[in-house]
This record gives C-alpha cells, sequence and structure tokens, in this order.
C-alpha cells in the first residue's frame, strides 16, 4: 500500500528508472501473495476455502493483479489495475479490531438497505416536482429528472443548496417572471426537513446500532468459544485421569490377587478350590474398594470446578448416543449424579436436560432409566444423601460382628472359635473372609488356616 501511495504521487513525473523500480516492487508482492493464496488454499484441502468470503476477495485481487502484469496493452487493463490499491483491505482480515468494524458495517447493511429505498422514493417524488415547478427558471439544475436528482442529492448534505434556492427565489437578482418567492421556499425547506434531517440521522442511528450489535455479538460468540474450549480441556483432563487412575486400580488388583495367590501357594492346601477363589476374589475387592476411596477425593475437586450444564451435557449425550450410558460403570453414574444434585446450580440444568432428551430412548437404558427416575426422587424428597450403591456391592462390604469376632477368637488362639469358623466356612463372603485374615495378627500358620 505505501508503495503504491508513493507511485501514484510520482506517477507524471516518473523516470524509466522510476517505473522499473515499480514494476520490480509490483512483481514482488504479486508472487508473493500468490504464495500464501496457494498454501492457504493447500491448507484448507481447497474445499474449505471457497466458503470464506476474506479468501474470495484475495483471490480475486491476485488475479486482477496478474491479469495488469500480463495483459498490460489490451484496453481496460488500467482499469484493472486501479484495483490493486484495495490489497489494503487484507490488513482487515489479520488485524482483529478492523475485521469486526468491517463485520459490523457488513451486518448493518440490510436494515440501511431499507433505509436508504425510502430515501430514493423520497429523492424521486421531490425529483420530479422540481422538474415541473423549476424546469425553465433552472435549467442546469432541475431541466431533466436525472439533474434534479443530482441536485437533491447535492441538497441531501447541505452542499452549497442556499445558492440554488435563492436563484429560484429571486430569478436574476430581483423579482421577475422565472421567480418562485413561495414555491421554492416551501420546496427546499420541506425536502431538507423530511431527507436531509430526518431519514439521514436515521441511517446513521441504525448503522450506529447494528454495528454495535454485531461487535458485542461478535465479543458474545469468542467468550462462548473461549468457555466452551476451557470446559472441553476440563472434562478432557476428567477423562484422562479418571482412566489412569483406572488402569492404576487394575493394577492394584492385580498386585492384591498375586499376593493372595502366593499365600495360597504356601498354607492354602486345606481350603477347597472354591475357598482359595473366593480369598482371591476377596483380595480384589478390598483393592477396589480402598482405591476407590483414595480416588474419589482425586475426583471431587475436578468434578466441582467443572460447570453441571457441561457434565450433564456429556453424560447425557452419551445416552443419546448409544441408548444406555455405558461410557462409566453404573456405582460412578449414581456418585456423578449425586456431586451434579448436591450443588444447588446442577439442579435444573441436570433435569432440564434430561427432559430435553427423548424419554422413549431414555427408557430403553435401564441404568439411564435409574438415573434419572433417581435424581426426580431426589429433587421431591429434598434428600441430598448420596444413591444408594449397586446391588451385589452391599454384600461384600459388610462383615457381620459374628465373624469379625470369630475371626479375633481365631486369632487369641480359641479353638472353640475356630470350630465355628470351621462349620460356618462355607456361608462367609468373600469379603468376611479377607477381613478375617487381616484381623489375625501373626499367629502361627495352624491358627492362621
Amino acid at each position: 500500500f505505501a508503495v503504491s501511495l508513493v507511485q501514484a504521487q510520482v506517477s507524471t513525473r516518473a523516470s524509466a528508472a522510476d517505473v522499473l523500480v515499480f514494476a520490480g516492487f509490483e512483481w514482488f508482492f504479486t508472487v508473493a501473495f500468490t504464495i500464501e493464496l496457494v498454501w492457504n488454499m493447500l491448507s484448507h484441502w481447497c474445499f474449505a476455502f471457497w466458503s470464506s468470503g476474506w479468501n474470495l476477495f484475495d483471490f480475486v485481487i491476485v488475479s486482477i493483479a496478474w491479469l495488469a502484469i500480463f495483459l498490460e496493452q489490451l484496453p481496460g487493463v488500467s482499469v484493472l489495475r486501479l484495483f490493486r490499491a484495495f490489497r489494503v483491505f487484507r490488513l482487515f482480515k489479520r488485524v482483529h479490531s478492523l475485521r469486526s468494524i468491517i463485520q459490523g458495517v457488513l451486518n448493518a447493511m440490510p436494515a440501511i438497505a431499507n433505509t436508504f429505498g425510502v430515501l430514493a422514493i423520497i429523492m424521486g417524488i421531490w425529483a420530479i416536482i422540481g422538474v415541473d415547478l423549476f424546469g425553465r427558471a433552472a435549467p442546469l439544475d432541475f431541466g431533466t429528472f436525472g439533474r434534479a436528482l443530482l441536485t437533491l442529492w447535492q441538497i441531501l448534505f447541505l452542499d452549497s443548496w442556499a445558492q440554488v434556492a435563492r436563484q429560484l427565489m429571486l430569478g436574476g437578482g430581483a423579482l421577475d417572471d422565472d421567480a418562485q418567492p413561495i414555491a421554492a421556499p416551501v420546496y427546499f425547506v420541506s425536502y431538507t426537513f423530511v431527507a436531509a434531517i430526518m431519514l439521514s440521522n436515521i441511517v446513521v442511528a441504525m448503522l450506529l446500532d447494528k454495528y454495535l450489535r454485531a461487535v458485542e455479538g461478535l465479543k458474545e460468540r469468542r467468550r462462548e468459544g473461549r468457555a466452551q474450549r476451557e470446559e472441553a480441556a476440563k472434562l478432557e483432563s476428567i477423562d484422562r485421569l479418571r482412566e489412569q487412575q483406572r488402569a492404576e486400580g487394575m493394577q492394584l488388583e492385580e498386585r492384591a490377587a498375586a499376593k493372595a495367590l502366593a499365600w495360597l501357594q504356601r498354607h492354602g492346601s486345606l481350603l477347597s478350590a472354591e475357598q482359595a477363589d473366593a480369598i482371591v476374589r476377596g483380595a480384589r475387592a478390598e483393592a477396589r474398594r480402598a482405591f476407590t476411596a483414595r480416588r474419589a477425593q482425586v475426583l471431587s475437586p475436578l468434578k466441582a470446578a467443572v460447570s453441571a450444564p457441561a457434565i450433564c451435557a456429556h453424560v447425557l449425550t452419551s445416552a443419546c448416543a448409544v441408548h444406555k450410558l455405558v461410557q462409566l460403570p453404573r456405582d460412578e453414574l449414581l456418585q456423578l449424579a449425586a456431586v451434579l444434585y448436591t450443588s444447588p446450580l446442577a439442579r435444573a440444568p441436570l433435569l432440564e436436560r434430561a427432559a430435553q432428551v427423548s424419554e422413549a430412548r431414555i427408557q430403553r437404558g435401564t441404568e439411564a432409566g435409574d438415573l434419572l427416575r433417581w435424581l426426580a426422587a431426589q429433587r421431591h424428597a429434598g434428600d441430598h444423601a448420596p444413591p444408594p450403591p449397586p446391588a451385589g456391592v452391599g454384600a461384600e462390604k459388610h462383615t457381620s460382628p459374628a465373624s469379625a469376632a470369630s475371626a479375633t477368637a481365631v486369632g487369641a488362639g480359641s479353638a472353640q472359635h475356630a470350630g465355628e469358623i470351621a462349620r460356618r466356612r462355607r456361608t462367609l463372603t468373600p469379603w468376611q473372609i479377607v477381613r478375617g485374615l487381616q484381623e489375625l495378627g501373626k499367629p502361627s500358620g495352624e491358627e492362621r488356616v
């Protein structure tokens, strides 16, 4: 753009050397713009490139530059060369503030076009009246419809309109036959009030209003996009941490099972196969319980940091996609629902999003239906207690007082309690067996068995 300014300044007195210098600059910038255009086209795979108006503008400007270089001798090329000055508009695509201005003006064009339509009708009516009234008195200003329209356009911007009005009011300096002492003032004052004062200010007001709304809309979209990216990053971090924690939990379970198998290899000769398998399962359950408690302490702050609508959308979108919430285990779903429901801001968004989802599709998933029914019950009851554990878990996580007392008695060496344990051995759950082994302390191998 700066080179074009200098070329326009010295074009009338430029020497042959100056012409060569400007031609070199023209080749350099055209080649640079072409490389950028091709690179941009290839990076968008040629399809998304044409959906952007700025890319189309770049393509037209670069094409005109090449036509002006290779078809310099053809007529009309000098007019095409004038479009090279529009290359400065490429800055609007790079600079955010300039792009906001252009976007605001373009968004205001539809409303302004309606106002300009009304203004054109007003000017046409006054031009027809002016030709009838002042066509003979001022043929240069109102001799034809086109001349009258041009004069009214000049008056619209209050450009020397008093000189035209006085000439029609007084004629050649004094009142004569061509003077219009009454019609001229009424004509010009009415047109000035309607067009120059009312409609022109309406156009400016609408332009400012639409521009400010467009700029505010762009800012709001940027804020929403930034918030969505932050929420997506938080959800992704939670998912990634959950996968890491799940892998760690599996390792802990395998380690606990290996320890149980190692103990069985040393002391399991008196146990049946079912009892040995129950001990291994109990060791896995114990490791899983400890790991779940530790993981809850890690995930709870992260879940609280993510807004409730984002998590609701994440969970229930999965429900819509596969008809049931199979991405997460049922206990984790219920825990997540408890965390969401305990937040006052999370109740309405979660239930509203659940209502928006098709009931027929939700009912197909048993876990999703249980989750929504539990939420509805909690909402009516006002109970913020965590949901009940899944079926089959409670039986393994509760040790009866009798079994605990029996295990302690075995650790103390009581033969009577040891016999009772032996008689009830087949009715004990794996959890009770492992808990009893943990409470034995360090007695001899026979008492431990």
